[in-house]
């Protein structure tokens, strides 16, 4: 469904195993090779455990790839609910031999000499059986019978499945089987710091063609809630792709991926409840059902007489131990905590243990509190705790999107008045230059830089500064210094914009060049334009006629007024595309 609108050749978190979509992380990796090893030092039986989803049917599917078919003889069986004689003839049905007969001794006996003719020849035959924890004891006996035929390891099984397998293992019944297993392997979920990797490879896999961003937080959360397993990031991640397209987005921020979770697990406690149909219970007689009413009748009267007196009990006991009802999700996992920054509960700070209030008093006034305070949050956006505060620490975010730190510790120690004054010493501490464009936000998102959006009315819950990140169509990215980073339709901006601040370094000093100045500056100037078919002829290092002509072909290009001058939008425009790493608002970039 969204897979046109993010521009993918197919869907890139498809349940189905596919190896094409195989990432091989450290985990997968090692037991690819322990796997293969096994094989070809012929260990015989090789056991492969993971839980649901953690990608052990893919990789069986990926080791058949990587066994070479002119040495090797592989099967693999992935319906596990078989019966002795059905896992004999499946066995032979996949290696090619005659199946059809119901006699164990004939069906042994034609994989018998197919193993001996394989083994002559110098061949290894390979046999893998998926979700082995399925598997009666029976038929793994059966299976510890095929692995001892002859006195040569002629086949190599290879049983998988979910943890549980080794404890069937373990029996007593099965302890021939358990001592011939060479090779243990368990497969462990990814790290945490793999997670983003694996999800970037399966986009990357699907032929994406826009650069689908996924937050830090989100990507937290997503780890948080899967565990790292496989399947239920590819889960969680279709969902989330599917609730972004819904909202015309490209980034995949904490809202949409904890909106997910709420979706998921909703379906799966409706399954979990699937309500019996009245139809399906057993009939009550009448007699019964008379004498059943008489007494929910007296239990429900009592109950509620009970109910009412207890209630009000628990009531006031609870005014005066001074209890709160509301805010409390004790049960809500951590990653669906939302990240309220209203509260009317005021943060206790070096208390551990707060004494009760021996009578009920009035409900304080509701203020806010957040919870940054001049510091970079999990998606290293510079956070304050006051919308006063957003245009410096707005300009301080735009500073690490050039990858340039500030220390935050003078701004948490500064007052009022002096942080006011701070973005004003910032820019002159970094050499930076500030050009206020008009308000027309289409103009300005052509310059594929970001930049600190300056509102006039702020749109609800956002702060007077923001820098606008990220421009995907008609979805935007905003770091806000106060609520944290979000997406939101270019729409609703619409008419709240006063000025757009852009800020760029001029090191060379392009903004103060001179006609007819003869300087080191204007020959790298010179340098530039030629580059960009904008100047033709020789870099003298002179601001002559042929350099303002050049300026002017560079204006017209980049539609500013030519004036041959260099004025502020034309030295921005000019500094940051002689930067090689400079941060963009396309994710597909373009052309400088």
């Amino acid at each position: 469904m969204y897979q046109k609108f993010f521009g993918l050749a197919e869907a890139p978190f498809n349940l189905t195993p596919d190896t094409r979509f195989l990432f091989l992380s450290g985990k997968h990796r090692e037991a690819l090779a322990n796997l293969i090893s096994g094989i070809q030092e012929r260990k015989g039986f090789i056991t492969l455990t993971g839980e649901i989803g953690a990608g052990k049917t893919t990789l069986c599917r990926a080791l058949t790839n990587e066994l070479n078919p002119e040495t090797t003889k592989s099967a693999a069986i992935f319906n596990s609910f078989l019966n002795e004689i059905e896992l004999l003839q499946t066995i032979n049905k996949e290696f090619g031999l005659p199946a059809e007969s119901d006699s164990k001794g004939d069906l042994i006996h034609d994989l018998n000499e197919f193993l001996i003719r394989e083994n002559s020849i110098g061949h290894i035959v390979v046999l893998i059986i998926d979700e082995a924890q399925n598997l009666s004891p029976p038929v793994l006996e059966q299976i510890c019978m095929l692995g001892n035929l002859e006195t040569d390891k002629l086949i190599q099984i290879i049983l998988t499945g979910q943890p549980e397998l080794l404890d069937i293992l373990a029996k007593p019944e099965l302890k021939q089987l358990n001592q011939l297993i060479s090779v243990r392997h368990r497969l462990l979920p990814l790290e945490k710091e793999e997670v983003p990797l694996y999800i970037r490879h399966r986009l990357l896999v699907a032929k994406g063609q826009i650069d689908i961003e996924f937050t830090p937080r989100t990507l937290q959360v997503i780890y948080e809630y899967s565990g790292g397993i496989p399947r239920k990031i590819n889960i969680l991640c279709d969902r989330c792709l599917l609730s972004a397209y819904s909202k015309v987005i490209y980034t995949i921020d904490e809202e949409i991926v904890k909106g997910a979770i709420k979706e998921i697990e909703g379906e799966k406690r409706k399954k979990a409840e699937n309500p019996i149909q009245a139809s399906e219970k057993t009939p009550i007689k009448t007699g019964n059902l008379v004498l059943v009413l008489i007494i929910m009748g007296f239990v429900v009267t009592g109950g509620i007489i009970l109910g009412i007196h207890f209630a009000n009990k628990e009531f006031a006991g609870s005014l005066d131990s001074g209890t709160s009802f509301s805010g409390s999700k004790p049960g809500m996992p951590s990653y669906l905590q939302k990240s309220d920054f209203s509260s009317t509960k005021p943060l206790a700070i070096g208390s551990a243990d707060i004494s009760p209030t021996p009578a009920p008093k009035p409900p304080a006034k509701p203020r806010k509190i957040y919870l940054y305070n001049w510091q970079y949050d999990e998606d290293r956006i510079c956070r304050v705790n006051n919308p006063a505060y957003s245009y410096p620490a707005s300009i301080i975010t735009w500073l690490r999107l050039w990858n340039i730190e500030v220390d935050l510790e003078e701004f948490k120690k500064a007052g009022d008045s002096s942080i006011k004054g701070m973005d004003v010493a910032m820019r002159g501490k970094f050499g930076l230059r500030k050009w206020a464009a008009e308000n027309n936000l289409d103009k300005a998102i052509k310059y594929d830089l970001p930049f600190v959006l300056v509102f006039s009315v702020p749109p609800e819950k956002t702060s007077p500064f923001v820098v606008l990140m990220r421009a995907e169509g008609f979805s935007l990215t905003i770091a806000d210094p106060v609520w944290g980073i979000r997406t939101i339709g270019k729409d609703q901006l619409a008419n709240r914009i006063r000025e757009c601040h852009f800020f760029y370094s001029d090191p060379l000093g392009f903004y103060n060049i001179l006609k007819g100045e003869e300087t080191s500056r204007v020959k790298t100037l010179q340098e530039y334009l030629k580059k960009k078919a904008y100047f033709h002829g020789d870099s003298t290092g002179i601001f002559d006629i042929k350099t303002e002509n050049a300026v002017r072909n560079f204006q017209r290009y980049h539609k500013i007024q030519p004036t041959g001058l260099l004025d502020d939008e034309t030295v921005l425009i000019i500094s940051t595309r002689m930067s090689a790493k400079r941060p963009r608002l396309y994710s597909s970039g373009g052309e400088d």
